[in-house]
Protein backbone atom coordinates (compact mmCIF):
# COMPACT_ATOMS: atom_id res chain seq x y z
CA UNK A 1 0.00 0.00 0.00
CA UNK A 2 2.76 2.16 1.35
CA UNK A 3 4.60 1.70 -2.30
CA UNK A 4 1.35 2.42 -4.74
CA UNK A 5 0.93 5.91 -2.41
CA UNK A 6 4.81 6.44 -3.33
CA UNK A 7 4.31 6.00 -6.97
CA UNK A 8 1.01 8.09 -7.49
CA UNK A 9 2.58 10.81 -5.24
CA UNK A 10 5.65 11.09 -8.00
CA UNK A 11 3.21 10.41 -10.64
CA UNK A 12 1.23 13.42 -9.48
CA UNK A 13 4.63 15.38 -9.24
CA UNK A 14 5.62 14.61 -12.76
CA UNK A 15 2.14 15.20 -13.95
CA UNK A 16 2.30 18.81 -12.43
CA UNK A 17 6.22 19.28 -13.52
CA UNK A 18 5.24 19.34 -17.02
CA UNK A 19 1.64 20.90 -17.13
CA UNK A 20 3.80 24.15 -14.93
CA UNK A 21 6.19 23.76 -17.89
CA UNK A 22 3.74 24.39 -20.95
CA UNK A 23 2.16 26.55 -18.47
CA UNK A 24 5.28 28.72 -19.18
CA UNK A 25 6.51 28.41 -15.56
CA UNK A 26 10.02 27.07 -15.63
CA UNK A 27 11.99 26.73 -14.42
CA UNK A 28 10.83 25.80 -11.12
CA UNK A 29 12.51 24.13 -8.10
CA UNK A 30 11.47 21.39 -6.40
CA UNK A 31 11.30 19.48 -2.89
CA UNK A 32 12.28 22.55 -1.38
CA UNK A 33 12.86 22.72 2.72
CA UNK A 34 12.41 25.81 4.28
CA UNK A 35 12.23 26.59 8.57
CA UNK A 36 9.11 26.70 10.49
CA UNK A 37 9.26 30.27 12.01
CA UNK A 38 5.91 29.29 14.13
CA UNK A 39 7.05 26.04 15.62
CA UNK A 40 4.37 25.69 18.24
CA UNK A 41 1.38 27.14 16.24
CA UNK A 42 2.30 24.66 13.07
CA UNK A 43 2.92 21.37 15.68
CA UNK A 44 1.59 18.61 13.64
CA UNK A 45 1.25 17.07 16.89
CA UNK A 46 0.10 17.92 20.62
CA UNK A 47 3.18 18.74 22.79
CA UNK A 48 5.07 18.92 19.68
CA UNK A 49 6.92 21.57 17.84
CA UNK A 50 7.11 21.80 13.73
CA UNK A 51 10.61 22.49 12.52
CA UNK A 52 10.45 23.13 8.59
CA UNK A 53 8.13 22.98 6.02
CA UNK A 54 8.18 20.81 2.56
CA UNK A 55 6.87 22.92 -0.99
CA UNK A 56 6.66 20.58 -3.67
CA UNK A 57 7.00 23.04 -6.04
CA UNK A 58 8.40 26.61 -5.91
CA UNK A 59 7.92 29.68 -8.94
CA UNK A 60 8.57 33.43 -8.67
CA UNK A 61 7.81 35.87 -11.22
CA UNK A 62 7.16 39.55 -11.94
CA UNK A 63 3.28 39.94 -11.51
CA UNK A 64 2.14 41.40 -14.97
CA UNK A 65 -0.97 42.29 -13.69
CA UNK A 66 0.06 44.35 -10.68
CA UNK A 67 2.65 46.92 -10.69
CA UNK A 68 6.39 46.55 -9.25
CA UNK A 69 5.21 43.51 -7.72
CA UNK A 70 6.53 40.09 -7.43
CA UNK A 71 4.60 36.61 -7.74
CA UNK A 72 6.25 34.19 -5.22
CA UNK A 73 4.34 30.55 -5.96
CA UNK A 74 3.97 28.11 -3.24
CA UNK A 75 2.79 24.65 -4.74
CA UNK A 76 1.38 21.34 -3.17
CA UNK A 77 0.68 18.81 -4.80
CA UNK A 78 -1.91 16.01 -3.98
CA UNK A 79 -2.89 12.88 -6.15
CA UNK A 80 -4.87 10.19 -6.11
CA UNK A 81 -5.01 6.62 -7.94
CA UNK A 82 -8.64 6.73 -7.49
CA UNK A 83 -11.77 9.13 -8.50
CA UNK A 84 -12.54 11.84 -6.40
CA UNK A 85 -14.28 10.84 -2.92
CA UNK A 86 -18.13 12.32 -2.62
CA UNK A 87 -16.83 13.77 0.71
CA UNK A 88 -13.51 15.63 0.49
CA UNK A 89 -13.61 18.48 3.46
CA UNK A 90 -11.45 17.02 5.92
CA UNK A 91 -8.72 16.03 3.52
CA UNK A 92 -8.90 19.50 1.89
CA UNK A 93 -9.15 21.43 5.32
CA UNK A 94 -5.61 19.34 6.27
CA UNK A 95 -4.59 20.31 2.55
CA UNK A 96 -4.89 24.01 2.86
CA UNK A 97 -3.59 24.08 6.56
CA UNK A 98 -0.74 22.97 5.19
CA UNK A 99 -0.12 25.01 2.63
CA UNK A 100 -1.35 27.88 4.15
CA UNK A 101 1.33 27.55 7.02
CA UNK A 102 4.29 26.80 4.58
CA UNK A 103 3.52 29.87 2.55
CA UNK A 104 3.02 31.63 6.04
CA UNK A 105 6.60 30.56 7.34
CA UNK A 106 7.97 31.02 2.97
CA UNK A 107 7.76 35.22 4.01
CA UNK A 108 10.41 34.82 6.73
CA UNK A 109 12.66 32.14 5.09
CA UNK A 110 16.48 33.03 3.70
CA UNK A 111 14.39 31.86 0.44
CA UNK A 112 12.47 35.40 -0.14
CA UNK A 113 15.19 37.58 1.43
CA UNK A 114 17.23 36.22 -1.42
CA UNK A 115 14.52 37.12 -3.99
CA UNK A 116 14.35 40.36 -2.55
CA UNK A 117 18.28 40.89 -2.53
CA UNK A 118 18.07 40.00 -6.04
CA UNK A 119 14.97 42.58 -7.02
CA UNK A 120 15.74 45.25 -4.94
CA UNK A 121 15.00 48.45 -6.68
CA UNK A 122 13.43 46.91 -9.08
CA UNK A 123 10.06 45.32 -7.19
CA UNK A 124 8.12 46.98 -4.16
CA UNK A 125 5.76 44.35 -2.70
CA UNK A 126 5.77 40.93 -2.87
CA UNK A 127 2.56 38.77 -2.98
CA UNK A 128 3.11 34.94 -1.73
CA UNK A 129 0.03 32.66 -2.50
CA UNK A 130 -0.58 28.63 -2.26
CA UNK A 131 -1.61 26.84 -4.95
CA UNK A 132 -3.03 23.01 -4.15
CA UNK A 133 -2.82 20.75 -7.47
CA UNK A 134 -5.37 18.02 -6.66
CA UNK A 135 -5.62 15.73 -9.05
CA UNK A 136 -6.96 12.55 -9.44
CA UNK A 137 -5.23 10.04 -12.28
CA UNK A 138 -7.47 7.32 -12.97
CA UNK A 139 -8.57 7.88 -16.76
CA UNK A 140 -12.53 8.63 -15.22
CA UNK A 141 -11.31 10.92 -12.51
CA UNK A 142 -13.11 13.72 -14.53
CA UNK A 143 -14.81 16.63 -12.70
CA UNK A 144 -14.74 19.81 -10.44
CA UNK A 145 -14.45 19.20 -6.89
CA UNK A 146 -14.66 22.93 -6.04
CA UNK A 147 -18.42 22.79 -6.34
CA UNK A 148 -18.20 20.06 -3.10
CA UNK A 149 -15.91 22.63 -0.90
CA UNK A 150 -18.04 25.88 -1.44
CA UNK A 151 -19.16 25.60 2.27
CA UNK A 152 -15.73 24.44 3.80
CA UNK A 153 -14.60 26.04 7.31
CA UNK A 154 -11.09 26.74 6.87
CA UNK A 155 -9.42 27.40 10.13
CA UNK A 156 -9.81 31.10 11.04
CA UNK A 157 -5.81 31.05 12.55
CA UNK A 158 -4.29 30.76 9.02
CA UNK A 159 -2.69 33.52 7.44
CA UNK A 160 -2.65 33.82 3.81
CA UNK A 161 -3.29 35.98 1.04
CA UNK A 162 -4.84 33.53 -1.60
CA UNK A 163 -5.41 29.81 -2.18
CA UNK A 164 -6.26 28.07 -5.41
CA UNK A 165 -7.22 24.50 -6.04
CA UNK A 166 -6.70 23.26 -9.16
CA UNK A 167 -8.46 19.98 -9.68
CA UNK A 168 -8.93 17.74 -12.84
CA UNK A 169 -11.36 20.63 -14.81
CA UNK A 170 -9.20 23.01 -14.38
CA UNK A 171 -6.23 21.13 -14.96
CA UNK A 172 -7.87 20.37 -18.44
CA UNK A 173 -9.09 23.34 -19.31
CA UNK A 174 -5.35 24.97 -18.99
CA UNK A 175 -3.80 21.97 -21.04
CA UNK A 176 -6.72 22.26 -23.47
CA UNK A 177 -6.58 25.82 -24.45
CA UNK A 178 -2.41 25.71 -24.32
CA UNK A 179 -2.64 22.35 -26.93
CA UNK A 180 -5.25 24.50 -29.12
CA UNK A 181 -3.26 27.00 -28.99
CA UNK A 182 -0.02 25.22 -29.69
CA UNK A 183 -1.39 22.72 -32.55
CA UNK A 184 -3.16 25.54 -34.46
CA UNK A 185 -1.19 28.39 -34.72
CA UNK A 186 2.38 29.37 -35.40
CA UNK A 187 2.68 30.86 -31.61
CA UNK A 188 0.94 32.75 -28.89
CA UNK A 189 0.71 34.51 -25.59
CA UNK A 190 -0.97 35.06 -22.56
CA UNK A 191 -2.88 38.71 -22.48
CA UNK A 192 -3.22 40.10 -19.68
CA UNK A 193 -4.32 43.61 -21.01
CA UNK A 194 -8.11 42.83 -19.47
CA UNK A 195 -6.67 42.33 -16.17
CA UNK A 196 -3.87 44.42 -15.56
CA UNK A 197 -3.88 46.83 -12.61
CA UNK A 198 -0.52 48.33 -13.99
CA UNK A 199 -0.34 52.24 -14.56
CA UNK A 200 2.86 53.19 -14.14
CA UNK A 201 5.61 50.44 -14.64
CA UNK A 202 6.59 50.32 -18.01
CA UNK A 203 8.81 47.35 -17.81
CA UNK A 204 6.05 44.78 -17.41
CA UNK A 205 4.15 43.85 -21.21
CA UNK A 206 0.48 43.43 -21.74
CA UNK A 207 1.47 39.32 -23.06
CA UNK A 208 3.76 36.68 -22.93
CA UNK A 209 4.44 33.03 -22.55
CA UNK A 210 3.81 32.99 -18.79
CA UNK A 211 0.82 32.65 -17.70
CA UNK A 212 -0.32 34.30 -14.62
CA UNK A 213 -1.28 32.63 -11.41
CA UNK A 214 -4.94 34.74 -11.75
CA UNK A 215 -5.86 32.42 -14.42
CA UNK A 216 -5.66 28.82 -12.80
CA UNK A 217 -9.01 29.08 -11.32
CA UNK A 218 -10.24 31.33 -14.09
CA UNK A 219 -13.45 30.36 -16.56
CA UNK A 220 -11.68 32.53 -18.91
CA UNK A 221 -8.40 32.19 -20.26
CA UNK A 222 -7.21 35.23 -23.05
CA UNK A 223 -4.16 34.38 -25.73
CA UNK A 224 -2.78 37.05 -28.34
CA UNK A 225 -2.53 34.21 -31.38
CA UNK A 226 0.31 34.40 -34.67
CA UNK A 227 -1.12 32.46 -37.35
CA UNK A 228 1.22 30.67 -40.02
CA UNK A 229 1.04 33.97 -42.15
CA UNK A 230 2.15 36.19 -39.13
CA UNK A 231 -1.27 37.20 -38.64
CA UNK A 232 -2.36 38.52 -35.44
CA UNK A 233 -5.52 36.39 -33.58
CA UNK A 234 -7.67 36.90 -30.09
CA UNK A 235 -8.70 34.15 -28.22
CA UNK A 236 -10.90 34.04 -25.42
CA UNK A 237 -10.98 30.17 -24.03
CA UNK A 238 -13.71 29.37 -21.46
CA UNK A 239 -15.22 26.59 -19.41
CA UNK A 240 -18.18 27.75 -19.43
CA UNK A 241 -21.08 26.02 -22.18
CA UNK A 242 -21.57 27.04 -25.50
CA UNK A 243 -25.03 28.99 -25.59
CA UNK A 244 -26.28 31.68 -27.11
CA UNK A 245 -26.03 34.54 -24.55
CA UNK A 246 -22.70 33.51 -23.48
CA UNK A 247 -21.45 33.64 -27.17
CA UNK A 248 -22.96 37.16 -27.66
CA UNK A 249 -21.32 38.13 -24.41
CA UNK A 250 -17.57 37.16 -25.17
CA UNK A 251 -17.78 38.30 -29.14
CA UNK A 252 -18.97 42.13 -27.74
CA UNK A 253 -15.78 41.73 -25.13
CA UNK A 254 -13.51 40.58 -27.69
CA UNK A 255 -14.60 42.98 -30.23
CA UNK A 256 -14.28 46.04 -28.02
CA UNK A 257 -10.43 44.97 -26.94
CA UNK A 258 -9.53 44.16 -30.02
CA UNK A 259 -11.51 46.62 -32.33
CA UNK A 260 -8.70 48.07 -33.97
CA UNK A 261 -6.01 45.44 -33.18
CA UNK A 262 -7.27 42.26 -34.92
CA UNK A 263 -9.98 40.67 -37.10
CA UNK A 264 -9.52 37.50 -36.41
CA UNK A 265 -11.27 36.37 -33.00
CA UNK A 266 -10.97 32.58 -31.63
CA UNK A 267 -13.38 31.09 -29.19
CA UNK A 268 -12.61 27.87 -27.29
CA UNK A 269 -15.59 25.86 -25.48
CA UNK A 270 -15.41 22.52 -24.38
CA UNK A 271 -19.08 21.50 -25.30
CA UNK A 272 -18.93 23.40 -28.92
CA UNK A 273 -20.51 21.03 -31.42
CA UNK A 274 -19.65 22.77 -34.84
CA UNK A 275 -22.72 20.74 -36.44
CA UNK A 276 -25.25 21.44 -33.86
CA UNK A 277 -23.88 25.25 -32.80
CA UNK A 278 -22.59 26.98 -35.86
CA UNK A 279 -26.14 28.40 -37.19
CA UNK A 280 -26.16 29.94 -33.78
CA UNK A 281 -22.83 31.54 -34.11
CA UNK A 282 -23.46 33.01 -37.85
CA UNK A 283 -27.29 34.32 -36.38
CA UNK A 284 -25.35 36.00 -33.43
CA UNK A 285 -22.59 37.10 -36.31
CA UNK A 286 -25.55 38.58 -38.30
CA UNK A 287 -27.14 40.00 -35.68
CA UNK A 288 -24.65 41.85 -34.85
CA UNK A 289 -24.61 43.86 -37.99
CA UNK A 290 -21.53 46.40 -38.34
CA UNK A 291 -20.20 45.61 -35.34
CA UNK A 292 -18.97 42.40 -36.53
CA UNK A 293 -18.72 43.64 -40.70
CA UNK A 294 -15.32 41.76 -41.38
CA UNK A 295 -14.36 39.93 -38.19
CA UNK A 296 -12.94 36.40 -39.21
CA UNK A 297 -14.60 34.52 -36.38
CA UNK A 298 -13.67 30.81 -35.36
CA UNK A 299 -14.89 28.45 -32.78
CA UNK A 300 -14.25 25.46 -31.65
CA UNK A 301 -14.03 22.61 -28.98
CA UNK A 302 -11.12 21.67 -26.41
CA UNK A 303 -10.51 18.05 -25.70
CA UNK A 304 -7.60 16.71 -24.80
CA UNK A 305 -6.68 15.20 -21.28
CA UNK A 306 -3.59 16.57 -19.11
CA UNK A 307 -3.16 13.10 -18.16
CA UNK A 308 -1.48 12.66 -21.51
CA UNK A 309 1.26 14.30 -20.50
CA UNK A 310 2.67 11.76 -18.07
CA UNK A 311 3.23 9.70 -21.65
CA UNK A 312 5.16 12.54 -23.50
Amino acid sequence: MGEKSRETGEQGEKLVRRLLDVMGWTPVESNLTINCARPARHAQKEGSTRQTHGIDFFYSYRSPLVEFTEKIVSISVKSTSKAYKSSLSTDFRSYVTDACQAVECLQHSQKLADIKLSRRGDVVHYDACSVIFFLSLREDGTGDVRIKLWNINIPTDLKFSSIQLVDNAAASFIYDTIKYAEDNYKSFEFDYYLLSQNYRDDSIPYSSRIMPAEFLTSPLIYLRLETASGESAFCISTNEPFERENFQRLLNLATDLTRKLSKRLTFLYRSYNEANDRSTVDSVLAMEGERASGLIVTVAQLGQDFRSLLSD
